[in-house]
């Protein structure tokens, strides 16, 4: 006769849950259950912890409770891990998560500036300022076309050269994508 298997000791985790996802305000963490022993396991329980550096104390995040979680505002520059707890017919135990996507939490994503009007024939600079997400970042042209004689600089943002004609180009914006592959767009602007 077939006897179904009976757990005689609390769950011993043997490999760790790991916490993946992207580490920025606004994105979703997922972590897995990770490895336990003393099957079977009847459950799995989930909460969501943060911490100043990754290595000091942690607290609880309210309602976090889900095996995802997704990253808040206040959280930039922060640590956030999982906590799994494993429950078998004897008792339960806990693991904590490890992997990359601990932290440091990241800002949201965005770019921003107010490009100064170019001068034909006098050389023109712009700067756009970039923050959060992760680096390395890329620069492209969401929408519309530069003056002739100006260009985009994909690895910095910079819009740069001498203008060559009269003109005005209008709904021009950059895009930034980070190396999570997130990306943010500049509000549109013109320029005469």
């Amino acid at each position: 006769t077939f006897v179904a298997a009976v757990a005689d000791e609390v769950p011993t985790n043997t490999v760790a849950p790991v916490a993946s996802g992207i580490r920025t305000v606004g994105q979703t963490l997922t972590t897995t259950n990770g490895t336990w022993t003393e099957q079977p396991i009847t459950s799995y329980a989930y909460k969501w912890q943060v911490s100043d550096d990754g290595v000091g104390s942690w607290s609880d995040i309210g309602g976090a409770t889900s095996q995802t979680y997704i990253l808040a505002a206040g959280q930039s520059g922060k640590y956030v891990r999982p906590a799994v707890r494993a429950t078998n017919a004897i008792g339960n135990a806990v693991a904590y998560a490890t992997g990359a996507a601990l932290g440091p939490i990241s800002a949201v994503l965005s770019i921003s500036g107010t490009p100064g009007s170019p001068t034909q024939g006098n050389a023109y600079t712009f700067t756009p300022t970039t923050a959060g997400g992760h680096s390395t970042y890329v620069y492209s042209l969401q929408a519309g076309t530069l003056p002739a004689g100006l260009s985009l600089n994909t690895g910095t943002g910079v819009i740069s050269g001498t203008p060559t004609t009269l003109e005005t180009q209008t709904g021009i914006s950059i895009r930034v994508t980070d190396a999570d592959g997130l990306t943010a767009d500049m509000t549109p602007f013109s320029l005469t």
